[in-house]
Parts: C-alpha cells; structure tokens; sequence
C-alpha cells in the first residue's frame, strides 16, 4: 500500500516511470499514485480540453445555430469515452457546463434566464448535459463489460455495480438502476440489443426527469 519512489524496471534499452513522478494511462484509464488524486487529475485535464475545444469552436466565423450543431455532434461526443472510464469530480463537471451554457445562449440570442431543461429536453433542443452525458457513458461501459460471456468479467460486473465502487467512479445510483431495467427487458442479451434497450431507457429517463422540471416553472408577468 507504499509507493516506493525509487522502484523501477528495466525494459529493453529503458526503464519504467514511477507512478509517482506523474499521471500514467492504464486501460484507457488516467492512473496516479492514489485514488484522490486520480480524480484531481482527471478532472483537471477534463476542463483543459474541454475549455480549449470549446474556445477553438467560439472562435470559428460562422452562424450560432452551426456552432450549436458542432458543439452536438462532435464535440461534446468526443468526450465520450474519457467520462466513461475516468472518474471526474461533479465540480468539473458543473464548472464546464456552466461555461458551456453561456456560450449556448449567446449562440442563440437567448436570455440569460431561459430554462435549461428546455435546452436538455430529449423532445425539445435536446443538447445534452455533461452530467447527463456523464450518465450516458458510463451506462454505455456498464452494458459492454456485461454483454460478455467470460465468467471472470460476469464477477468484475457485480464488483463494478458496488455501491463503493460506483462513488469513487462517479457512477450514479439512477445509472445501475437503467442497465438492470435494461437488462430485465430482453431475454436473449446481446451486445446490439442491450445498447439499443439502454439508450432507450436513458432517453426515456431523460424525457421524464425534464419533463418533471418543466412542471414546476412559473412565468413572471407584468402587472
């Protein structure tokens, strides 16, 4: 449980880097000398990237609506695969968003003060949320590693669905909740079937989760 600072091993004409000397990538995953700090780090390059990218598209000479569709279409998947295996903290999350969400309405003419849940609507702009996103992937990990029929997977599934493991990997309760549902639903699993029942769970989820929000607006009117 002691990370030795000096400990490496010779490959070929080199040697290994200590963990300990800075971040490293283990199966897609950003890896560091403890699990804290492996989620300072993911979230710290998350914000990076995602804030440069997010600069480059602001910056480009065309309409809002196009910028809007970029943002859709390829940038915010493009961060798919990091938000399905890294473990990054609800504040990058949040802060990201939020400065996405003011690009987003500066794009549109919107006012400040235009509801989110209408953006986020899966039947409205539908323009994911990245803690919505967040969810999305990791349901979309979930349903890959239980789609296999390796016995020793089968047992790293019911190690990755524990509630221990789900909160350092910033997995929601809600998420484990769809892949059961999704699972329950089908009797022959296959990967294509269980992606398809997943998605369309999630979107279903999403749909009722605004449509819930929506509800409870009031409208400010001029006396």
């Amino acid at each position: 449980k002691k990370i030795i600072k000096s400990a490496s091993f010779q490959v070929g004409q080199g040697s290994t880097r200590n963990i300990i000397s800075g971040p490293t990538k283990f199966l897609g995953q950003l890896q560091t000398s403890s699990q804290k700090l492996n989620t300072f780090e993911s979230g710290k390059k998350f914000i990076s990237t995602f804030l440069r990218k997010l600069e480059n598209l602001d910056r480009v000479h065309v309409r809002g609506e196009y910028k809007l569709w970029i943002y859709k279409r390829y940038l915010v998947p493009s961060f798919h695969f990091a938000l399905a295996v890294d473990p990054i903290p609800e504040t990058a999350i949040k802060k990201m968003q939020a400065t996405a969400l003011r690009m987003i309405k500066r794009w549109l003419n919107l006012p400040r003060c235009f509801t989110t849940s209408a953006l986020h609507h899966p039947n409205v702009i539908d323009i994911p949320s990245l803690s919505d996103l967040r969810s999305k992937a990791k349901l979309t990990f979930l349903a890959s590693i239980s789609t296999s029929q390796d016995p020793v997977i089968e047992d790293i599934l019911s190690i990755l669905t524990e509630e221990e493991y789900c909160k350092n990997q910033r997995i929601q309760p809600s998420t484990v909740d769809l892949l059961h549902k999704a699972r329950s639903s089908i009797t022959t699993i296959s990967s294509k079937t269980l992606n398809n029942n997943c998605k369309r769970e999630f979107r279903l989820h999403m749909t009722e989760k605004h449509d819930n929000r929506l509800k409870e607006l009031t409208v400010q009117r001029k006396i």
